[in-house]
């Protein structure tokens, strides 16, 4: 006879074969961008019940609670910043594997006006709205693809002088570039010279 026997329960761990994987360890978005996810699981269906996707601030980064599912899920770039988007896989509530991705936003880069209309001979003033993270960039720059009908004749910062040289139509482009020239964002211009 056993007096003063207790008995102990011991949950020893359980080892789980597989994990979770995103297909992007970082992403790098302008504000207004969506891009995909895709995640890859090799759990055992028997080794989860859920996977859930989070986002460490989604006025930066938002998951489209719309557009995701357990193997993919569309980010949205808010706002400038950095926020941390995690996938995980859980079994009843505990959870087994996580994977994530940071998403670095970086603002855009915007004309204030899609196509304008000038003159042959006049000379008017086009703006961009740049809301690029200054650490993004190195500098802007103005262009024209025909300088024979439309010419940018001085820039400065997010404002850039366009004269008419000939009836015809050009596009005008800016671009924020990096130090070794590479493009980080740009937008374009219609201009129609009458």
């Amino acid at each position: 006879k056993l007096d003063n026997v207790s008995v102990q329960t011991i949950n020893l761990p359980v080892t789980v074969v597989g994990h979770i994987s995103l297909s992007d360890s970082y992403l790098s978005m302008q504000v207004g961008e969506t891009k995909s996810l895709a995640l890859t699981n090799t759990l055992a269906s028997t080794d989860y019940d859920t996977i859930t996707w989070s986002s460490t601030d989604s006025a930066i980064a938002r998951i489209n609670s719309n557009v995701h599912s357990e193997t993919s899920a569309i980010i949205e770039a808010r706002d400038t910043g950095t926020a941390v988007i995690t996938a995980t896989a859980y079994l009843a509530g505990h959870v087994v594997d996580q994977a994530s991705c940071t998403v670095s936003t970086n603002g855009s880069l915007v004309m204030d006006q899609s196509t304008k209309a000038i003159s042959v001979g006049s000379t008017t003033t086009l703006t961009c709205t740049n809301t690029l993270s200054p650490a993004s960039y190195s500098s802007l720059r103005w262009t024209s693809n025909d300088a024979t009908v439309c010419t940018v004749t001085s820039f400065s910062g997010n404002q850039c002088q366009i004269t008419g040289v000939a009836a015809g139509t050009a596009t005008i482009t800016v671009m924020a570039v990096d130090t070794d020239s590479s493009l980080v964002a740009s937008d374009i211009c219609i201009v129609t010279c009458s």
